[in-house]
């Protein structure tokens, strides 16, 4: 099924208000997904995803291009680990990773993993001309020994950034961030 098949598939089931078996549904390939296409895809988000949405203004100027500036403090004046922070944007930083030894082999599986599907990308491949060697900050990796499960630490970069709370306690929610016909994600 083409995206204009499995488009006019989906608004005739959305009008219909008909069930759809398993299938039937449409599921993004995860041979096919790409992260960080948005651009690619706005028509669709503009005109289908986020035709009724109260902040689609806002959204769509995020799939054109997030200005970090919106998300910073306008300035911060903290210690963080006996660093003195005072300035909007944080100063150049690499922090070494906290992985013990015994899960060395599980952290490179997963780092890897993460290489794989895109979720990391090495910075000697992405790095611009005009940008440094080195990322401005290098935030460290450890793992959670109890589940094991991998951790990135980002409290460093956390300091500069505006606290702003989010919770998705229970269904009540629903109805304040969605809007009738809306798509429904899952993560």
């Amino acid at each position: 099924m083409n995206t204009a098949q499995g488009k006019n598939f989906f608004q005739q089931t959305l009008n219909s208000n008909s069930k759809v078996t398993l299938e039937e549904a449409i599921f993004r390939s995860e041979v096919a997904f790409r992260p960080a296409n948005l651009q690619q895809h706005k028509q669709f988000w503009e005109e289908e995803i986020l035709k009724e949405h109260p902040q689609k203004t806002t959204l769509l100027s995020w799939i054109e291009g997030v200005k970090i500036e919106e998300f910073l403090n306008p300035s911060t004046d903290t210690v963080f680990q006996e660093i003195r922070l005072n300035s909007r944007y944080p100063h150049p930083q690499a922090f070494p990773n906290y992985v013990p030894p015994e899960f060395e082999k599980f952290m490179d599986e997963t780092v890897q993993q993460w290489t794989d599907t895109g979720v990391l990308q090495d910075w000697e491949h992405i790095r611009l001309p005009h940008e440094p060697l080195v990322p401005t900050v290098v935030s460290p990796l450890g793992v959670e020994p109890s589940k094991p499960r991998a951790l990135w630490d980002g409290r460093f970069v956390n300091e500069f950034c505006k606290d702003v709370p989010f919770s998705m306690d229970n269904v009540e929610r629903v109805a304040e961030i969605s809007w009738e016909n809306a798509y429904f994600f899952l993560n």
